[in-house]
């Protein structure tokens, strides 16, 4: 099929030289049309000899670079047997929806005569919007125009990409301004749809004109390179089916659906770092998500990560002209970026990698784009820095390249008078979680660095993953791209191919002038990351940055056009196999669980990857407020959804896991007690084999009883005879919360009420608390 392309195209993804006007040497290559074809050919001895003096352009070294690294990409691809981790299933299901959307493409281009382009990308955002969700999406687009409502006044709609780049800086403001707000019960669907439609009504013509630009933008990138477009919007679209899914993956079940599932059903977040560690941990990505559950009614994961792909692959697009790229390679800037396993991976979960990269290449693009800085320029990028730091901690060490080369690309000419503005608008976006954190536990970034902060939520010690202190060898670009199993869980074939492929090229980008910034930036924030911890994915973001400046580094201007179709099959032939290998970044992706959703909907692949989804939805409409869930298994500590109702014994709670972990070791009626009690849980979750003698007899002691089983799962209820409940607040903002009565108050009984609080109430201004009732019961005769 892709040869098929190449012989169509004459060779190149691009029209024909004779349909392009180009007024000077600059333009033929901005086209991407060879050079040669519009300059006298030299005689072969009239060519500059190298540095070497063997007779051979200073020109051909990139050339020679892109081809060494391709040989490089293929002979360890074999040697290493990568292909042996393709899973055959997922392969098979994308070459059918290959087939199935290449069909419906058809039947749209007949209908709406468009290009294949257009139609291709009406066909997957069709299919995005039915497995995502009308409501999700729907809430999601509400963001966005508000978004580009409040972003327009900083970046106005005028040139390709500045609707994108406004778009963002109104998401970052919204995550800022919001993340102050969490703790106060002012998070409900007629707030949101209020205040964003407001923004949406007031700067209604910004939003027009944005739109406008969006369409005229896409109807000429497609026509400047019709098959290269075709070719990226269908890898991207079988990226995008990642997105499809309902969340899957481990951090997001154990904390970051908690804050999205909160606001929804609580309407406010309770910080409370006592049940999870990470409760306070930068939480702008997880905002959004949160802003999008509530005005939708439901979970809208997939949406919110194909806005951030989307807003990602259009300002690379961007980017990588203005690094003076011909049309069909910002289109396979884009594939390349887009195809990649862990990006694609990233859209089943709620990491904050997917958000940082898109904040990473819109600083990029500001950066490069503009030569001549006003206010408003300085003042979004520092919007941009905040959101940086929002998402992640981490994420200062792609801020420092990044700033750095800030000040040397706009020295001279910075706008100092704007920078009090541009500082206090960083502060607000990025400060809420640290100043809540420290005011609340003693420590802005807990559990980081907890050795020199003492919060008492968290041992003393700094935090430290020490899987992946794996160290840094010569050979560690190898190692990342074909034995990654030793850098991330998912196991081998989910490094970045592009890495070996085009490594090459990166140093040729070094030489160039217009690349040069970029590809030093893009190097020093890869390696950062790796210094410290050798985890690929916390430098995956940095790639979004460094594809375009490797394929400015292949200079293809000075390329023979019959030539680059080598350059170009080589390309499509990475594009490929990172798509081969998109089912490995999750192990449920590996597992089909695409499939699945295709043969059975969200709900069967919920039940077979996080059957405790189910419970938490089971126990909400039947127990609703009255619900404390313990669950049992330290493996499973998924505990996000309950919406603050759900406890777990492992590391997270650090209370009730030493407390557990002894319950486990004794397996006595009274250690399991001790756990049950500090809980306040009325509810056990038990896994599959999880039910041991002691924790049986303990069930029995509460008179407890088995009321739901689902994958080898056991919900077990507590029927505490003593149990009760109450809401009351003190005048500090302290909420104390318990289960209503379970049962009818016995004639002329009393009640002592014994409150125990779990944590340093004088840090932690907002805390649900676990108590008990003892009771003395009077009965009446036949009461």
């Amino acid at each position: 099929m892709f040869g098929s392309f190449l012989r169509k195209s004459g060779g190149l993804f691009v029209k024909k030289a004779a349909t392009i006007t180009m007024p000077n040497r600059m333009e033929i290559g901005r086209c991407g049309v060879g050079v040669d074809r519009f300059m006298p050919r030299l005689p072969f001895h009239a060519l500059r000899k190298s540095i070497t003096g063997y007779g051979m352009n200073r020109s051909h070294w990139p050339v020679i670079l892109f081809w060494a690294g391709f040989a490089l990409f293929v002979t360890g691809f074999i040697s290493s047997a990568l292909w042996r981790g393709i899973a055959a299933q997922p392969v098979a299901g994308f070459i059918c929806l290959v087939l199935i959307s290449l069909a419906l493409a058809a039947g749209v281009r007949r209908v709406f005569h468009c290009a294949r382009a257009t139609a291709t990308l009406v066909v997957w955002s069709c299919a995005a919007v039915y497995f995502s969700g009308f409501a999700s999406v729907l809430g999601v687009a509400l963001i966005a125009a508000a978004a580009v409502a409040i972003g327009s006044i900083l970046i106005p709609a005028g040139r390709d990409g500045s609707s994108a780049l406004g778009m963002l800086v109104g998401l970052a403001l919204f995550c800022g301004t919001v993340g102050w707000l969490l703790p106060f019960p002012v998070h409900s669907r007629l707030v949101y749809v209020v205040v964003l439609a407001s923004a949406v009504a007031l700067r209604w013509r910004a939003v027009v004109s944005a739109g406008r630009s969006i369409g005229a933008s896409w109807s000429t990138a497609v026509a400047m390179a019709p098959r290269a477009s075709f070719l990226t919007i269908m890898c991207i679209g079988l990226a995008s089916t990642c997105a499809w899914l309902p969340t899957l993956s481990y951090d997001a079940l154990v904390y970051h659906l908690a804050l999205p599932s909160q606001l929804a059903q609580l309407g406010y977040y309770q910080m409370n770092a006592g049940s999870n560690v990470w409760a306070l941990a930068p939480w702008a990505a997880d905002v959004l998500q949160g802003m999008a559950w509530v005005l939708a009614g439901a979970e809208s994961t997939g949406a919110v990560s194909i806005l951030w792909f989307g807003l990602t692959l259009i300002l690379l697009w961007r980017l990588a002209r203005e690094l003076d790229l011909a049309p069909w390679l910002c289109w396979m800037a884009v594939a390349l970026y887009g195809s990649l396993p862990l990006v694609a991976g990233l859209l089943v979960s709620m990491q904050t990698e997917g958000p940082t990269a898109a904040v990473l290449v819109g600083v990029a693009l500001v950066i490069q784009s503009v030569k001549a800085p006003e206010r408003r320029h300085l003042v979004a990028v520092g919007v941009l820095f905040g959101l940086l730091l929002a998402l992640k901690v981490s994420n200062l060490m792609f801020a420092a390249p990044l700033g750095l080369w800030l000040l040397w690309r706009w020295r001279g000419r910075m706008p100092w008078r704007a920078l009090p503005l541009t500082l206090l608008l960083a502060c607000v976006v990025a400060g809420s979680s640290y100043v809540y954190a420290y005011a609340l536990t003693g420590n802005p970034v807990l559990p980081l660095f907890n050795g020199y902060f003492h919060s008492p939520f968290y041992p003393w010690v700094d935090f430290h993953d020490q899987r992946w202190n794996t160290g840094l060898p010569w050979n560690l670009p190898w190692l990342l791209v074909f034995e990654s199993s030793i850098y991330d869980e998912a196991g081998n074939g989910l490094g970045p191919f592009v890495l070996i492929a085009l490594g090459g090229n990166l140093l040729a980008a070094l030489c160039r002038k217009r690349s040069v910034g970029l590809a030093l930036v893009a190097l020093a924030a890869f390696v950062l990351p790796l210094t410290q911890i050798q985890y690929l994915r916390y430098a995956m973001p940095v790639l979004v940055l460094m594809i375009p400046a490797m394929l400015c580094g292949i200079r293809y201007e000075s390329i023979d056009p019959r030539h680059l179709k080598g350059v170009a099959f080589a390309l499509c032939s990475v594009v490929i196999v990172s798509l081969m290998f998109v089912s490995s970044a999750t192990w449920q992706l590996k597992g089909g669980a695409l499939l699945k959703l295709l043969g059975g909907g969200h709900e069967r692949v919920t039940r077979r990857y996080a059957v405790e989804r189910d419970f938490s939805d089971a126990i909400r409409h039947r127990y609703g407020q009255r619900a404390r869930t313990l669950l049992t298994d330290p493996a499973r500590p998924f505990a996000a959804d309950f919406a603050g109702q759900g406890f777990v014994t492992a590391w997270y709670d650090p209370q009730l896991s030493g407390l557990a972990a002894n319950a486990r070791a004794v397996d006595t009626v009274a250690a399991w007690s001790r756990l049950f009690d500090r809980s306040g849980a009325n509810l056990l979750l038990v896994s599959r084999d999880g039910l041991s003698p002691g924790m049986k007899s303990a069930i029995d002691a509460y008179h407890g009883k088995c009321v739901l089983t689902m994958e080898g799962s056991h919900l077990w209820e507590l029927r505490r005879q003593s149990e009760g409940g109450m809401e009351t607040a003190s005048a500090a903002g302290l909420n104390a919360e318990a289960d209503r009565w379970s049962g009818p108050l016995p004639a002329g009984a009393t009640a002592q009420v014994d409150l125990a609080a779990q944590r340093d109430l004088s840090r932690q201004a907002r805390d649900t608390l676990a108590f008990w009732r003892k009771w003395d019961h009077a009965r009446a005769p036949g009461s």
